[in-house]
């Protein structure tokens, strides 16, 4: 049976933090850095940092295969084409 637990980070940058856990492995963690680690790098303001083990699903997703496709190398262009024709010139309406 899939297990799904919570709990807190043991990093210590971590001054509050979360963590999910499937079936004993790590899914997910976030948290705000603490102050202390902060002052190391001379950084002021708070900072929230998470991580997500993508290794995780993909080992327990057998059901979808991962593909990658080339980016084209120029964008793709939609025109608009408009024509100004004088009031004289006459035209066929015809029904397809």
């Amino acid at each position: 049976m899939d297990n799904l637990a919570t709990g807190e980070s043991d990093k210590k940058y971590f001054a509050e933090s979360f963590t999910y856990f499937f079936n004993n492995k790590l899914v997910a963690e976030a948290g705000r850095v603490s102050k202390s680690y902060l002052s190391k790098f001379d950084i002021p303001q708070d900072v929230l940092l998470g991580s997500s083990g993508m290794g995780l699903y993909s080992e327990n997703d057998q059901t979808h295969s991962i593909s990658f496709h080339e980016l084209p190398k120029y964008p793709s262009v939609k025109r608009d084409l408009a024509l100004l024709l004088d009031r004289s010139i006459k035209f066929l309406k015809s029904e397809i």
